[in-house]
């Protein structure tokens, strides 16, 4: 059986490591020369490098220095007056407001013409009494041109009759089927516009009962 030594000796690796060993032993004093060497012109290159770089960075950035300072100088030289010129901003902005606007010719155009009342219209301040009378009563009640709050009153007594008042096609007060007992009275609010209708719309539906008996009065606008 081979001894331990014998069996690395057998090796491939083991020849080349003898022989580094024995070069290292032999020449130390050449390794020590390439390694002095190697760090002499490891600094030498460096050094060198370093202060060409520096150098080239110092030029340039003096170069770009006096390059911007002559083209500021150029510009103040060149410059008469570096404030922007007001009156002539506004002199613009008033010839076009002259041209866009004034020479415009605006048109003519008259109001429209206001509605008449109804024909066979009630004045306001006005009253319409029945009594013991069945059929359905419809009146226009002419409102006149002044705006204001119309006051109206009707009064149904203890039979049940419906009174509706209409304005512009909404209606503005329903009754119901009431028997009032005694005078109620609303109010509304009227403004006058010549394009929109002028009177109001009343409506009676009384009961069928023959002792049926109601009034109502409506007073302008105040």
């Amino acid at each position: 059986m081979l001894s331990s030594r014998n069996k690395y000796r057998s090796k491939w690796w083991v020849k080349p490591i003898r022989f580094m060993n024995y070069v290292a032993f032999r020449y130390w004093w050449f390794i020590w020369l390439l390694f002095l060497t190697s760090l002499l012109f490891y600094f030498f290159f460096c050094c060198n490098m370093k202060s060409s770089a520096r150098k080239y960075e110092n030029c340039a950035g003096k170069a770009t220095y006096y390059k911007n300072l002559k083209q500021i100088d150029s510009l103040m030289t060149n410059c008469c007056s570096c404030a922007p010129d007001t009156n002539r901003v506004r002199e613009k902005e008033e010839i076009l407001q002259d041209t866009s606007l004034n020479n415009i010719d605006e048109p003519n155009v008259d109001p429209p013409p206001p509605l008449p009342p109804p024909p066979n219209s009630i004045p306001c301040n006005n009253q319409i009494s029945a009594n013991g009378t069945n059929q359905e009563h419809h009146e226009q009640w002419d409102l006149g041109t002044n705006s204001g709050t119309i006051r109206y009153c009707y009064d149904t007594e203890n039979i049940p009759d419906k009174i509706k008042i209409i304005y512009d096609g909404r209606v503005i007060h329903d009754s119901g089927m009431i028997g009032t007992e005694g005078e109620k009275c609303f109010t509304f609010n009227y403004r006058y516009d010549p394009s929109k209708p002028r009177h109001l719309d009343v409506h009676v539906f009384p009961s069928s009962d023959s002792g049926t008996k109601w009034d109502y009065h409506i007073d302008c606008p105040r």
